[in-house]
């Protein structure tokens, strides 16, 4: 593996790359940006890799997902793209999240994943920020959740940080505005945690 991961371990150091091969990883959702992510973490050479997107493939998807072909549509996006993602590293184990559908008479979706065993939950679509934030706090109310908005300007009513997001960053879409961000980019969110992150942007 050493030789595999020999770029990464160069620039990570070895600690590192232990904690990352150690990592659990589940991703809600798999259009464009949650396979684009899924691809990233299994060739990353994290320990687990765990999808779920039961939505059928419509034609749409295969403008957005590479992995998708025509043959796929109407199966389930998760189940299409999981072989193509298991060929990426053969160190990295990649399933499903399975069951959940027998579940959701018995309790919520929320709930379920509060139960399960995963360092990292990464969601795309399936369910509200809100609710991931609401969960994630529960589980652990000293987490601090970053969201990146890069893009999404303007396109929801809410912002991040008004549903619980300690920090959020993006790019404003050609600085609109003229001047709100001189240099297009912004980071917004709790004091104590903007200053520390000034510093750091601004370090020789």
């Amino acid at each position: 593996r050493d030789n595999l991961y020999s770029r990464q371990i160069g620039t990570y150091g070895k600690e590192t790359m232990n904690n990352l091969m150690n990592l659990k990883v589940l991703i809600l959702g798999m259009r464009g940006n949650g396979l684009e992510i899924a691809k990233n973490m299994v060739l990353t050479g994290v320990n687990l890799v765990t999808i779920y997107d039961p939505t059928p493939v419509s034609i749409c998807d295969l403008c957005s997902n590479y992995y998708l072909e025509e043959k796929a549509i109407n199966q389930r996006r998760d189940e299409s793209v999981l072989k193509k993602l298991k060929e990426l590293n053969p160190f990295t184990h990649v399933d499903i999240l399975q069951n959940q559908e027998k579940k959701e008479k018995e309790e919520s979706f929320e709930d379920f994943l509060s139960k399960l065993n995963y360092n990292v939950i990464v969601q795309t679509e399936i369910i509200s920020e809100e609710k991931v934030i609401k969960l994630i706090k529960e589980v652990s109310k000293d987490t601090i959740i970053m969201i990146d908005n890069c893009y999404c300007e303007f396109t929801e009513s809410v912002n991040p940080i008004e549903v619980g997001a300690d920090v959020c960053v993006g790019s404003l879409i050609k600085n609109l505005g003229g001047g709100i961000a001189p240099n297009g980019a912004y980071v917004v969110g709790k004091h104590e945690l903007i200053e520390p992150v000034g510093e750091r942007l601004t370090l020789p």
